[in-house]
């Protein structure tokens, strides 16, 4: 959608909505609403009985006065993927993004060039043990650990590492000598 190109009526309307649904926090304009799309800040929004679907990060880009082509990808810089502020925004053609994407291994190695979902982090050992200790909520270890909620949850489960005290693991390993 050319936002640029939507009567004035309807971008004032929009943008109305916009402030509404983001907050300033330091340098970041943080959307406050669940994320989608791959992480993508995306809502709808109705206005004169149409509804327009927002990418909040484009419509910054544009509100700010700066040029985007339906071929333009915008990059978050500050690796937060709420952020929707123009300055913490870097402007790429999808071919640029598509030969990024490309000398890319893994998908979480694509994840984090794109800054989408959760951090992706490797823990030591004894990192794994304070995980399996940890007596506070899920959301608050992902917080202090730098991890993801399947990391988080596969630790407890003890899908993990055996020499982090992991008992299927060490399990197996038993079952193995003992074979």
């Amino acid at each position: 959608m050319n936002y640029a190109k939507l009567p004035n009526d309807v971008r004032s309307k929009i943008q109305l909505w916009v402030d509404g649904v983001t907050r300033w926090d330091g340098d970041c304009l943080l959307f406050l609403l669940p994320l989608k799309r791959k992480g993508q800040a995306v809502s709808g929004t109705a206005v004169g009985g149409v509804n327009y679907n927002i990418v909040l990060r484009r419509w910054t880009w544009v509100a700010a006065g700066k040029s985007l082509s339906a071929r333009d990808c915008l990059l978050s810089k500050c690796g937060n993927p709420a952020c929707v502020a123009p300055g913490h925004a870097q402007k790429v053609s999808r071919e640029e993004l598509t030969n990024r994407m490309r000398r890319v291994s893994s998908s979480a190695k694509r994840a984090q060039l794109l800054h989408l979902g959760a951090k992706r982090r490797k823990l030591s050992d004894e990192q794994e043990r304070e995980v399996m200790a940890w007596t506070g909520t899920y959301k608050a270890a992902m917080e202090h650990f730098g991890i993801s909620r399947g990391l988080y949850f596969d630790i407890r489960k003890g899908k993990r590492r055996a020499a982090a005290g992991s008992p299927m693991l060490m399990m197996a390993q038993e079952l193995r000598r003992a074979a």
